[in-house]
């Protein structure tokens, strides 16, 4: 699938569209039964084209496929669109199912050692949608919570080409991306946050995952890095209404709410569990307070963006793979400003920590800090 650069920019999507695109969603994640067709009975052939463009940009289009068989036959996309979202569909599964298991195969060969990897968002998250299968996940993340370095020194006696970032490292392996990472909750502002391991299935196997609190500060964390760079895409609320549909019982939102109010991330936290409760109708009583404290216009300015912006980061691989630093730096010194109110704590050491501090790898050549030498010194 080859994604280009007017993908990445499109403007202005039109209000009908975008509310059938919400409609679509909300009905994939199993919130409604039934799609209403007052969403769809205006679409064309054209229309349904951008439908389909917008759900392929913000990474939905497997979860978003079956409940297409809900509307009536009159009202459902020309076969043309259909046959093609089929197609990817079925990639979408069987990437799925290989991802699936490589993980268990890196798992056998790490639990022999003592080191027992926590598998983080993806395949974790995938197991609260309606259809694990079907919710798309371009990587594997494994926290490796012990001897991180002899477990890269031993990735690498497996034979397959290691690929050093200053943030985690990742490998390809039989076709499938992994990244390990040092660590399990990585921001700019520290935190003592102690990590309890729990256990989920999906019907194909066992998964080792963060406890739900941790979890719950890993979605709202990674949704807001991804706020200042690539951009939110529709998926990370997804993930976000899924999470808090299974756990909300069992989340301790006083202790969540005391992190988040030291990162600096209440406002955005506030905002975007309010759209997850707006658009996707989360039925959760714990998060009314939070709702309650939403900003009608903050709100509708953090949906404008996931909608029109947010595309789970391919816009920054275009970058990187062109080598257009110039252009990622400046908008992301841009996106500092615009999206300052959210979580401005955060915002100014990302400032810092982003902006001013990695203009040193630029500087010596190379600008998005792939560095061996950094990475073994980081420990």
């Amino acid at each position: 699938m080859k994604w280009k650069s007017k993908d990445y920019c499109r403007k202005n999507t039109d209000p009908k569209l975008r509310g059938a695109f919400l409609e679509l969603v909300k009905c994939s994640l199993g919130t409604v039964t039934c799609l209403d067709p007052v969403y769809f009975n205006w679409m064309e052939e054209k229309d349904w084209d951008s439908l389909f463009r917008l759900v392929q940009k913000h990474s939905v289009t497997g979860i978003c496929f079956p409940v297409i068989e809900l509307l009536p036959i009159g009202l459902r996309p020309p076969s043309v669109i259909y046959l093609k979202w089929f197609g990817q569909v079925q990639y979408i599964k069987a990437t799925s199912f290989r991802m699936r298991e490589v993980l268990h195969e890196v798992n056998q060969r790490l639990e022999p050692l003592g080191v027992f990897p926590v598998l983080m968002k993806g395949l974790g998250i995938a197991c609260w949608y309606p259809n694990p299968s079907l919710r798309m996940a371009g990587d594997i993340d494994l926290y490796i919570p012990r001897d991180y370095n002899e477990v890269i020194d031993y990735v690498e006696a497996w034979g397959f080409l290691m690929t050093y970032m200053p943030n985690h490292d990742k490998v390809e392996y039989k076709g499938v991306c992994i990244e390990l990472h040092h660590q399990l909750i990585r921001f700019p502002i520290a935190t003592d946050w102690k990590l309890e391991v729990a256990v989920v299935s999906d019907g194909f196997a066992d998964y080792r995952i963060p406890d739900a609190d941790t979890n719950a500060l890993l979605l709202l964390t990674h949704a807001a890095k991804h706020l200042i760079g690539p951009g939110v895409g529709i998926r990370h609320l997804c993930d976000w209404a899924v999470f808090l549909r299974h756990n909300h019982q069992v989340v301790n939102f006083e202790k969540l709410w005391k992190e988040l109010e030291h990162l600096g991330l209440k406002r955005f936290a506030i905002e975007f569990t309010a759209l997850a409760y707006d658009c996707f109708q989360v039925d959760c009583p714990a998060i009314l307070p939070w709702c309650a404290a939403s900003d009608e216009r903050l709100k509708q300015r953090l949906l404008d963006d996931i909608i029109e912006r947010g595309d789970c980061g391919r816009q920054n691989m275009e970058w990187r793979r062109k080598c257009k630093w110039f252009a990622y730096y400046i908008t992301l010194t841009v996106r500092l400003l615009k999206f300052r109110v959210y979580c401005p704590k955060y915002m100014n050491k990302v400032a810092w920590h982003r902006v001013v501090g990695r203009m040193k790898f630029v500087f010596r050549g190379d600008p998005f800090g792939s560095s061996l030498k950094y990475t073994r010194q980081r420990k």
